[in-house]
């Protein structure tokens, strides 16, 4: 009888614990979601604001601010040449990163611990460190700074998120499938093309959305390697700093926001959200 009633305690401790018969986890988690996407949702309603001062209450609402960012000459430079960074840095980290992927799950070799570790090292430090470095380099090398100068650095600092991605994606990958159809007289190249490369492609494709998104979003690396020439989270900067705060940068802001969260929506969908294994 004692051993069924501390049961039944221990039953309904774990149920507590795992959020049955409770609400306090769910407005716990309602609680952090309204955290954090507050200061969203400020901006974003802010951004239809019709006075150019951020004040409350909003004494209407307008989509100029909006209709603007298509009017300035010099934002939408500074969003073509996001754009161009981003695509460059997507194709060559995606093509690196596959590369590197394979090498990584395929090939055996005492030196896999160490490549790993190397791999991680631009992920883990500060990218006011990697930017210091970079401009370091470039400087030593007599490179002068431009927007190839900020590909490179995004390259650096990316390339190994995409590897890691696609790693992921061909260690869940079934090898027998390759080994049925080698066995059946298929050529490595066919295999590849036909039935490897199809499987994993949406994790390659995930990758390179977060490539893009990364390098599209990037400023601290970009700040020490760009010379002349301008991308979006620069000229916000130079914005903010220059003390233009208003609705114009909430509408900016706003644009990239949403834009995120669909890299993000579209990376879950292709690869199910499964980034480490």
């Amino acid at each position: 009888m004692e051993f069924r009633q501390g049961e039944k305690k221990a039953k309904k401790k774990r149920d507590f614990l795992a959020g049955k018969g409770s609400f306090f986890p769910s407005i716990y988690i309602i609680l952090v979601y309204i955290f954090l996407f507050f200061p969203v949702a400020v901006i974003f309603l802010f951004s239809f604001n019709i006075s150019k001062t951020l004040i409350w209450p909003i004494k209407g609402l307008t989509w100029k601010w909006y209709l603007l960012i298509f009017t300035n000459s010099t934002l939408l430079d500074s969003i073509k040449n996001s754009l161009k960074v981003a695509t460059w840095v997507m194709l060559i980290s995606t093509i690196i990163g596959t590369i590197a992927a394979f090498a990584l799950v395929r090939y055996e070799s005492k030196m896999k611990n160490l490549i790993t570790a190397a791999m991680l090292a631009p992920i883990i430090t500060p990218g006011l460190v990697v930017g210091i470095s970079l401009l370091s380099y470039f400087h030593f090398l007599g490179i002068p700074r431009s927007l190839a100068t900020v590909a490179i650095g995004h390259l650096i600092w990316i390339c190994p998120f995409v590897t890691f991605i696609i790693t992921t994606g061909l260690q869940r990958f079934d090898k027998r499938l390759e080994e049925a159809a080698l066995d059946l007289g298929a050529p490595p190249l066919k295999v590849f093309f036909t039935i490897t490369l199809p499987i994993i492609s949406p994790t390659i494709i995930g990758g390179a959305i977060i490539a893009f998104a990364l390098s599209f979003d990037e400023f601290i690396i970009t700040f020490f390697v760009i010379g002349q020439g301008s991308t979006l989270p620069m000229q916000i900067w130079s914005m903010l700093h220059l003390g233009h705060i208003g609705p114009s940068i909430n509408a900016i802001a706003s644009i990239v926001l949403f834009l995120s969260f669909g890299f993000t929506f579209l990376f879950q969908k292709l690869t199910g959200g499964k980034i480490f294994g």
